[in-house]
């Protein structure tokens, strides 16, 4: 599934890693389950900045 797609409330975590001052790096792991092929995968993959980073500038952590 995409970023965004499952059940966490991004917003909510990085609100709390703002508020409380996280500052360390932090990893995201992704994964796909039944993609079809690996183009589509990556495609998907490609696809979380464009997701990710809109989110963190709205929550302030950048």
């Amino acid at each position: 599934m995409p970023f965004g797609g499952g059940f966490v409330d991004w917003e909510a975590s990085f609100d709390g890693m703002k508020e409380t001052n996280y500052n360390v790096p932090c990893l995201l792991d992704l994964w796909l389950e039944n993609s079809e092929t690996v183009a589509v995968t990556r495609a998907e993959i490609k696809k979380t900045p464009d997701n990710f980073y809109p989110l963190i500038e709205k929550t302030g952590l950048r």
